[in-house]
């Protein structure tokens, strides 16, 4: 997580998402944002985006990439240059006008790889669609976001999106629970300064004991 202006406790006190969704902007529903147009997540784009039509829903790309049919409308107000650490703020504000974020992982099967597909629209107050690893359930609150583990279970993310389109309260509780508990801040971003007074440095501790031990063990 490497954010200018965002820290881990932002994950918690989710208050801070820049919220500009405005009841006659109807159609922001979903968006799509990548610039690395993998196969797979092309096709499970698609997938997501014919589920919407099904729905009679709009789907958004804000990147380059807009799947293998091209089903998604390109929302060229949204577009920003690409900065280098401004790009990540610039990724949460255009998120933060959507309800739900097609947040996917460039491959599947390696534990551990959870990127900022995920926190992104976490950090937006966005409800991101994540296809990852299973173990992005013990580092983020499984209430705080639509988790699938397989490309194969996009339709469920649709079907989930549609019952929380038809529950507002639910999404509501959805956006505003904390995405990380206390246990998940000191178990794995206690190298963050932020969290320090809240939760140790236990982390910070762990790297740099292992680092010495490789430089100085024989």
């Amino acid at each position: 997580m490497d954010h200018p202006s965002y820290t881990p406790l932002d994950l918690v006190n989710r208050g801070r998402a820049i919220h500009r969704f405005h009841e006659d902007e109807h159609d922001r529903i979903l968006a799509y944002q990548s610039s690395r147009c993998v196969p797979s997540r092309e096709a499970a784009w698609d997938r997501l985006c014919r589920g919407m039509h099904d729905l009679g829903k709009h789907c958004h790309a804000l990147g380059s990439c807009n799947g293998l049919q091209h089903l998604g409308e390109l929302d060229f107000n949204e577009r920003r240059p690409r900065f280098d650490r401004a790009r990540s703020n610039n990724t949460v504000q255009m998120l933060s006008r959507y309800k739900f974020t097609a947040a996917m992982e460039n491959t599947l099967g390696q534990e551990g790889y959870i990127t900022e597909k995920l926190t992104n629209p976490l950090l937006a107050g966005t409800v991101p669609i994540y296809v990852g690893p299973r173990s992005a359930a013990e580092v983020f609150s499984n209430n705080s976001f639509i988790h699938l583990t397989s490309w194969s279970q996009v339709s469920k993310g649709v079907q989930r999106l549609n019952e929380l389109l038809q529950d507002p309260e639910a999404y509501q509780a959805m956006v505003s629970k904390p995405a990380v508990t206390k246990e998940s801040l000191r178990q794995f971003f206690s190298w963050h300064p932020a969290v320090w007074k809240d939760v140790g440095d236990s982390l910070r501790q762990d790297i740099v004991n292992r680092t010495l031990r490789l430089c100085f063990d024989p």
